[in-house]
This record gives structure tokens, sequence and C-alpha cells, in this order.
């Protein structure tokens, strides 16, 4: 009997080993000191880094700090029958590295192959000696929560003594918690701001836009967004905040989710930049109204072109615009086109006037004025090419035009589009030394010679202009 009982004992302790070796999770029996006396599986071997042979006899080298839990008592507990569990402590491994583990602490009254209690008493209450204990190596789960701690540090940190104002508001568009510098833009303290609803803080006529845009952005159909608006301090005064926000909190986890507002106060920034585009809308007039003075000088001294550069010039702005040429581009166009004939005032007023056809040595006079005009706009810092303008509205593509005799590309952009505009409200109008040839023989003229003296797509935007427009389009505008 006694034969056949030691034989079932080494069967059962064969099976436990081939049980152990098998367990994922590190398994050491211990007694009630901590010294390890059986059960070192390959778990505890990898967790650990200690083999069996350097386990067994000893305890497991347990780190301070970190912890503040006594494993010492925790043992106490256990070989009184008290089950331990998930209790997360921190070891030292082979090399010298930290592992953080959760352990669990079980009683055991007896395991095959490791002596039995032999205290007194009986039932729970009975002393016991050997102690089971599983290990769940924790370590990249507390460096995560160190990590989120940490960064939600960086995050209180930055919301709290940040320099642009934040809050964190509800899918509702209740304010959960505002940081000092938003309340400040509003002349309040952060308390008086939560549970505020972000419409409340609104200009009446900004919060449906406001509205609108937290409520797409609560609903998921944009990720943030960024804008400006009017809203109201304390005092009832109105500001200008620029707002960033943005979704936060997990997809998965509706009650997470919030929206981060980050808060600008740009008032002082809108202020001025009213105050500057006041400013530059003054002096576009004023630089208009100079340019409009130096175009009639001309027609002052040349009675019989009176308007003709103010009409060349709509028509130009008309055509470049018909070309989508950028707006400020067009403008260039449109005051060179004001004052492409202000070299007229160096030819004598007896040969601009002139009813009869002109000699030779007169038409050399004339053929000076865009090197004059030159001469007179280039000392002026005009935004444009202007001078290039004017030097070269009487260029042509094949050459044939003056004064420099430029073909094709070294021509300015601005020049080719005011020359077609030149000859069209010059054939239209009357000279005095013939009368009007009208607005068709004009557009047969650019038409007999688009793409040998007048750039093709400059010729049919025009072409498309006077026929929609007719004579209205040399009719001048404000630009």
């Amino acid at each position: 009997m006694e034969k056949t009982d030691h034989l079932r004992h080494i069967s059962l302790r064969g099976r436990v080993g081939v049980l152990l070796r098998a367990l994922p999770t590190a398994v050491a029996v211990m007694d009630c000191c901590g010294v390890v006396r059986y059960g070192w599986n390959p778990a505890a071997e990898r967790l650990f880094g200690r083999t069996a042979s350097e386990a067994i006899g000893k305890a497991i080298p347990l780190l301070d700090g970190g912890c503040d839990v006594d494993f010492a008592d925790l043992l106490r507990r256990a070989a009184t029958g008290e089950a331990i569990s998930g209790t997360e402590l921190r070891y030292e491994r082979r090399d010298g590295s930290s592992v953080y583990v959760s352990v669990s602490l079980a009683p055991a009254a007896g395991i095959a192959g490791v002596g039995a209690g032999t205290g007194t008493g009986t039932g729970a209450h009975r002393a016991v000696r050997t102690i089971v204990g599983l290990f769940e190596d924790i370590t990249r789960r507390k460096q995560a929560e160190d990590l989120l701690r940490d960064s939600e540090e960086r995050f209180r940190s930055v919301f709290e003594e940040g320099q642009l104002g934040m809050a964190i508001v509800g899918l509702d568009t209740r304010i959960v918690q505002a940081n000092r510098r938003i309340a400040q833009v509003f002349g309040c303290e952060p308390e008086e701001l939560a549970g505020v609803m972000v419409e409340d803080l609104c200009h009446p006529d900004d919060v449906r836009d406001v509205a609108a845009r937290m409520e797409r952005l609560a609903s998921g159909n944009i990720d943030h967004f960024d804008a400006e608006n009017r809203y109201i301090h304390k005092d009832g005064s109105a500001l200008v905040g620029r707002v960033v926000g943005a979704l936060i909190g997990s997809p998965s986890e509706p009650r997470s989710r919030h929206i981060i507002a980050m808060l600008e106060d740009v008032t002082a920034r809108r202020q001025s930049q009213e105050e500057l585009s006041r400013t530059m809308a003054k002096l576009r007039q004023i630089m208009t109204q100079g340019i409009l003075a130096m175009a009639r000088i001309v027609e002052v001294r040349d009675p019989y072109t009176a308007g003709h550069q103010e009409r060349v010039a709509c028509l130009a702005r008309a055509i470049s615009q018909t070309l989508g040429l950028p707006e400020d581009e067009v403008l260039g166009v449109y005051y060179a086109s004001l004052v492409h004939d202000i070299g007229k005032i160096s030819v004598p007023g007896e040969i601009l006037s002139k009813p009869g056809k002109l000699s030779s040595a007169e038409f050399e006079l004339i053929r000076v004025h865009p090197q004059a005009g030159y001469d007179i706009v280039r000392s002026i810092d005009f935004p444009w090419p202007v001078s290039d303008i004017v030097l070269e509205h009487h260029e042509r593509l094949d050459g044939s035009g003056y004064p420099q005799g430029l073909t094709g590309d070294q021509i300015s952009y601005g020049a080719v589009i005011v020359a077609v505009a030149d000859v069209v409200e010059a054939m239209s109008s009357h000279r005095p030394y013939r009368p009007a040839l009208g607005i068709e023989a004009a557009l047969d003229e650019i038409r007999k010679n688009r793409g040998r003296l007048y750039d093709p797509g400059v010729v049919d935007a025009c072409e498309s202009i006077v026929l929609a427009k007719g004579i209205d389009a040399l009719v001048s505008h404000a630009p």
C-alpha cells in the first residue's frame, strides 16, 4: 500500500511539473519567508532572468521605490490562509533591469514534492508554510501608464499656465473647464466660465455661425475648425477671437469625447488690419487721382484726344480681366494705360493738333513720346511695371514697332494688352487728321494682324468684349 501511494505521489508531481512548464504565467512556490522552494517554471525564468537553479533557495529580489506594498506582510497574510490577488510590485531581474509584476499569492497546505504545513490548528486557521505565487509581467502597461501620466501632466501644465486661451467643451457646447488665459480674455475667473454655453459668449450676430460650426465638429462632419468671430466681454464690449477647435477623446467612448477650443484675442490685430485697409484705400485713391491728373496734362495740350487714355485704360482693364489676370496685375495695366501717352507733353502742341498729314520729321517727334513718358514715370515707385508698359505700348510682335523694335516675349505682357486697346480706341475716335473710322474698322485691323503685330489671345479677348458691349467697352468706370 505504501508503495502504491509513493508511485501515485510521483505521478502527481510529474503532472504538476508538466502543467507548470506549460503555463504562460510565471509560477513560484515559496515558503512563508518568500524563499523559492519549488515550481520555478520557464515563464518565471523569462520574467526574472534567472534559471531554476539560480532561483530556488533564494528570495526574489524586490526593488524599493515605485511600490507602496510590504511584501513581507503579504506573505504573512498568505501564510494565515488569505488569498492575495493583483498586487503590483517591482522586482530586479538578473541583468539589473527592473520589471513590474502583478502578484497573486495563494496558500497551499501541501503540494506534491513540497512539505505540507505542520502548524497547529485545524481548517482555514491552520498555519500554512507553502505559498504559491503567480507573477504577471505588467511592465509595458506601467510604462504606458507613466507615459500617459506624463502626457496628462504636460497637458495640464500647458492648459493651466499657457498664454493661449483654452477651454474643454462638451459636445453640447457647454464649457467644462477653462484656463486662466481664456478667462482673462472675457474678464472673469475660470470658475465663472464652467457650465456656460459657448453661444452665450458670442456676439448676437455671430451666434448662428459659431453654433453651426460647433455642431459640425461635434457630429464628426469636420475634424477641426479655425475661424474668427466676435464675442462679448464681461463688461459688454465686443472682442474678436480666433478659435481653433478639435475633437478629443476616443470615438468608441462617447462619454470621453470633448471639444478642445483654443482662443486668441485678435481684436487689436483686426483693428490694425481694418485701419491699414482704410489707409491703403485712401492711398490708392490719392494715387488714382494723381495718375488721372497726369493724364489730363496731355489732354490740355491735345484736346482732340481728350479722354483717350481713360478709354484705353477701361478697355485694357476689361481685356486683362477676360484673360484671367490676377486683380493686382489688372490694376497695374489699368493705371499704366491711364498715363501711357504722358510722354506727349514733350511733343509740340501744333504737331499734336495738326489737321493734315505729318512730315517725316514731325512723325519722328511723335515717335519719341514712349521714351519721354518712360523718363517721366520711371522715378515713381509704382508697385507695377508702369514704366515698362509706357515705354513699350507701341512695340509690335514682329519687331516693326518703336522705340526699341522689340519682338515677341521681349515685350511686357501689359504693353501687349495696351497696344491692342490703344489701336482699337484710336481708330474708333476722331483725330485732327481724319474722322473716326469706327469699331468695325478697328476690329478688322486687329483681326488682320492677329499673330503678326498683335498677340492672338489679347486680340480674341478684345474682340469678344467689343462684340458684347460695343462702344460701352470704352466707357470708363472707377477701378
